[in-house]
């Protein structure tokens, strides 16, 4: 297979896989409206611990957290103690946090030698969450494994506006025939700044190294960013954007006074979205372009203390800017 070098311009890039190309384990697809498991597998790894993993899919137009669960026994050798009394289920998550729409994240269990697993991975709980996703991160490497550990190396750079956190990467890998047979995730990077690039690398389980070929559905993980804009050295706009949407290129422009970004909301019928930020005089004059045009229908309230901008964002790729957000015009 050739290698292919990839560069991505979103957290995560795996899109859904279809349902009918896995079984594993003579499992059938957890199917709960948008949200499923569309893989599972296991393998004993290096120290003898069984490992669970696969897929959590996101079909729907909503970003969710998914808690998952797996249902194990205690090997225990005595017949006075009745099975059920030693099952126990683990609860785990998907190594995306939030798994967006239109994307997947893999997942792993790692079960003690002192354990059997009684049923398939299932899913707990679907929390559905209403927030943006900042397009903020280029992901560049290899999707082939690298070196004697076949790792997925690569490299992270921020081209948003402000620090991110806690950033991980994570992939699931495949055989030659293109199964799943594990699930890994990066080193930590604590902080990454804007225009700040740092390599990163995933390391397989050795226990399976001799099939690995390549990974797939590589995706980031980092915390939700601290949402202030730098207006210069000095000063910060603190904001709070609420959308089910994916931003992108968010910046001050000191030469329009505004916030500007592109948006594209996830529903393909287009939804709300809604920015507050201080406002700092009585009579302050805030205007709403949408792709350099006035956009008359956004509602604009005030309170003396905060700007409320509220607007439909209509289907497809679109440019804000907010305008008038430091009286500077």
């Amino acid at each position: 297979m050739m290698t292919i070098t990839t560069t991505i311009l979103v957290a995560i890039t795996c899109f859904s896989i279809s349902a009918s190309f896995f079984t594993a384990f003579g499992i059938e697809i957890f199917a709960d409206e948008s949200v499923k498991i569309a893989e599972q597998r296991f393998f004993r790894d290096s120290a003898g611990n069984l490992n669970v993993i696969g897929v959590v899919n996101n079909d729907g137009n909503i970003p969710v957290r998914v808690i998952l669960g797996l249902n194990t026994t205690t090997n225990i050798d005595d017949d006075n103690i009745k099975e059920d009394e030693y099952i126990s289920t683990t609860q785990g998550t998907t190594y995306g946090r939030i798994v967006y729409p239109s994307t997947a994240s893999p997942f792993k269990f790692v079960v003690g030698s002192h354990n059997s697993v009684i049923d398939k991975t299932f899913i707990l709980d679907i929390e559905k969450v209403p927030v943006p996703f900042y397009d903020f991160l280029v992901l560049n490497y290899s999707n082939m494994a690298v070196g004697d550990n076949k790792a997925l190396v690569g490299t992270i750079r921020n081209v948003g506006p402000f620090d991110l956190h806690n950033i991980s990467v994570y992939a699931s890998v495949h055989s030659e025939n293109r199964t799943q047979i594990d699930s890994v995730k990066s080193n930590l990077i604590p902080i990454l700044k804007p225009g700040q690039e740092l390599p990163f690398t995933a390391i397989p389980d050795s226990s399976i190294k001799g099939d690995i070929l390549y990974f797939s559905c590589a995706g980031l993980d980092l915390d939700e960013p601290i949402t202030t804009l730098r207006v210069d050295e000095d000063e910060f706009i603190p904001y709070d954007l609420q959308s089910i949407a994916k931003i992108s290129s968010l910046k001050y422009e000191n030469s329009t006074d505004s916030i500007a970004f592109g948006v594209k909301h996830y529903n393909p019928e287009g939804g709300d979205l809604s920015l507050k930020i201080p406002q700092l005089l009585q009579d302050q004059n805030i205007i709403v372009i949408m792709d350099d045009k006035v956009y008359e229908k956004a509602a604009i309230k005030m309170d003396g203390k905060t700007i409320f901008v509220d607007l439909f964002v209509p289907p497809g790729d679109h440019e804000m800017k907010i305008q008038g957000v430091r009286n500077r015009i």
